[in-house]
């Protein structure tokens, strides 16, 4: 809601909702300000002065539009694979939300923001740590941002091949059939 204040009226005033004066009056509404209830959409409002007796013309009267603007839609769900290995990445998508989308780093909303990151598509770079990632919708003035959601993206490490192979000590190389021989890979 917001509240209008008419001035430099005198008299009992009249308001109305509209772009034509004298159309859709409000009952009740006779003081110098009005206070809206709460709006969905962009509202034009009208005032003017009522006549008194002996008089029978009304004021001219004057308009005001009250523009709502739409709150943000926050995202529900962020979908993606929840684990990966390291050195891979993964496209996360954000659903259910309306509007500008927001990524970042973290477990705090809000924190950590990834530049360029606007869409409900984020492909994270290369991990080689578990990372969480948050999504919120940006609010446009004078509205705030929507709430967040996170997820974590666990990262295990990537298998790494061998290099070599060692006999232990106390083994030899060459050795008798039937004998035992330690190696090692490392």
């Amino acid at each position: 809601s917001t509240t209008l204040t008419a001035t430099a009226g005198l008299g009992t005033y009249e308001w109305g909702t509209g772009a034509t004066v004298g159309s859709n009056i409000i009952a009740g509404a006779t003081s110098n300000t009005y206070t809206t209830p709460n709006l969905a959409s962009t509202t034009t409002y009208w005032v003017r002065v009522k006549a008194t007796s002996p008089c029978t013309t009304d004021s001219a009267g004057i308009t005001r539009t009250v523009t709502v603007t739409a709150a943000p839609v926050a995202p529900t769900t962020i979908t993606g694979t929840n684990s990966i290995c390291s050195g891979t990445s993964t496209t996360l998508t954000a659903t259910a939300g309306l509007g500008t989308y927001e990524w970042g780093t973290g477990d705090t909303v809000g924190s950590n923001i990834i530049a360029g990151a606007t869409t409900n598509t984020y492909t994270t770079p290369n991990l080689s740590s578990t990372t969480t990632y948050w999504v919120r919708v940006k609010g446009a003035s004078p509205c705030g941002d929507s709430a967040g959601i996170t997820k974590t993206i666990m990262v295990t490490l990537s298998v790494t091949a061998p290099t070599e192979i060692v006999v232990m000590s106390g083994s030899a190389i060459s050795n008798c059939e039937g004998n035992m021989i330690t190696i090692k890979a490392v």
